[in-house]
């Protein structure tokens, strides 16, 4: 059984905090993501499957604006639009 040097465990240490820091905000985005399609659901009714795979899409940022910016939206054409200007 090979020892670790200092460096290893350092280097251990912080891609595990690394990774788990990136799993939190995937599982964040992730979590946004369906509420905001259960949003656009109930308002528009079903989703088309590639704007709901858009919005499967975006990041943590994108999906945040787009929760925002859905309380203005009349028609899925306005959430086409959103989606054009933001890809």
């Amino acid at each position: 059984m090979r020892l670790m040097t200092q460096w290893e465990r350092k280097g251990l240490t912080q891609g595990l905090r690394k990774g788990r820091a990136e799993g939190r905000a995937e599982g964040k985005a992730a979590g946004e993501q369906a509420v905001v399609l259960r949003q656009l659901q109930r308002r528009f009714g079903r989703m088309p499957n590639g704007l709901a795979d858009q919005v499967r899409q975006l990041g943590l940022r994108q999906i945040e604006a787009l929760a925002e910016a859905l309380l203005d939206f009349s028609t899925v054409r306005d959430l086409k639009r959103w989606l054009e200007r933001t890809q």
